[in-house]
């Protein structure tokens, strides 16, 4: 088991099996019908990402570069957390910037975890 010790963003810990994609993440591609049509382990329905698609998404580790696509990727997540169908972690290796990425916190607990690895800590 690999484990990951790096920028934490939103604190927890998980054990969970990875889902590893070295595409950008396009988070409303990727959620959306499995979301609006009740699928609990939300698939990944992005054609074009083909590291991750038809893969379950709900209760995984995400292990992404980085999220692309709209700005409704964070309502897709809180939507997820919602549902509770998110995954049980968001794994960067690429840079974000903890202003900019949106927290989800219901009575003080955190739904999604988020940390930024190094490129290195992925076998790309």
């Amino acid at each position: 088991m690999k484990k990951f010790k790096r920028r934490i963003v939103t604190p927890g810990t998980v054990t969970a099996k990875a889902v590893v994609t070295k595409e950008g993440f396009n988070t409303l591609a990727s959620m959306q019908m499995a979301l609006q049509f009740g699928d609990k382990s939300v698939k990944c329905g992005d054609q074009n990402n083909a590291d991750i698609y038809g893969k379950t998404l709900a209760g995984n580790a995400l292990c992404l570069p980085q999220t692309i696509g709209s700005t409704t990727g964070g309502l897709v997540l809180y939507c997820a957390c919602a549902l509770k169908t998110y995954p049980a972690c968001m794994l960067f290796s690429n840079h974000i910037d903890p202003k900019k990425s949106l927290v989800f916190s219901s009575s003080g607990s955190f739904c999604l975890i988020l940390l930024q690895a190094r490129n290195s800590d992925f076998s790309f």
